[in-house]
This record gives C-alpha cells, structure tokens and sequence, in this order.
C-alpha cells in the first residue's frame, strides 16, 4: 500500500503517495491549501486576548530557528462587542480607575472597538 505523504519542493507545497522515499507514485500541488490550512490551524490556537500565534522549528541538520508567527487582524466592531464594550465603560465612567478599565477592555475587545466607544462617548459630552 502506498504512503500518502506532504512534502515541498522549489515550486511548492505537494501532497500524494510515494512509491519509495524519494520518489513520488502521484503528486497535487497544494501551496494555496495547506498554507490557508495552516493559517486556519494558528488563527484558531489564539486565545481570547492574545493577539497571535507563534510555532517556532529549529532544522535538524542545520540548526537554523524557524519562526512562523500568525496575527489575528483587528477588523470592523461587530455590533455586540461594541454595545459590550460600551455597556462596560460606561458603567464605570466617571470613576477616576476609567483608564484602566479602558486598557482592560482593550484586552478583551481590541483598540479598535475602545477607541470607537470612546470617540462616541468625547463626542456626545464635548459636541462634535
């Protein structure tokens, strides 16, 4: 029976069965599959805060330290993390810690959805 394996080549990234090491029985290029594969696999190693993911390899035979690092980008505010993200500054403004329940809501949310809410919250206090 032959041995389904994956390897890569100077044009890509092949998958398909060998006859005996070093030579291939039939082969697929699949460069565009396994590195959306891959990145599929890190995006969903990221946990619920952290902003990326890291592999590291070190070469066997050369000793050379690989580092394949994924980042999850921060996107558009869905609406219910921003209604969250608001809720939760809101119940806290003014307290003089807001700043730091701010930097929190970072974590949990991103910038991107703190900095909206709290462009929306400057613009309703002091006027646009």
């Amino acid at each position: 029976m032959a041995e389904y394996h994956v390897g890569c080549g100077l044009t890509g990234i092949y998958a398909g069965t060998i006859e005996k090491p070093g030579k291939w029985k039939n082969k697929s290029e699949v460069t565009g599959e396994a590195l959306r594969a891959v990145a599929e696999f890190m995006l969903g190693k990221i946990k619920p805060g952290d902003k990326a993911y890291e592999i590291t390899w070190i070469n066997s035979e050369s000793g050379e330290k690989i580092i394949l690092t994924c980042h999850r980008e921060e996107g558009d505010a869905t609406e219910k993390q921003y209604s969250e993200c608001k809720e939760t500054l809101i119940e806290n403004c003014p307290a003089h810690d807001f700043m730091e329940i701010a930097k929190r809501q970072v974590q949990v949310f991103g910038k991107d959805i703190v900095r909206s809410v709290i462009k929306e919250m400057e613009d309703n206090i002091c006027g646009k």
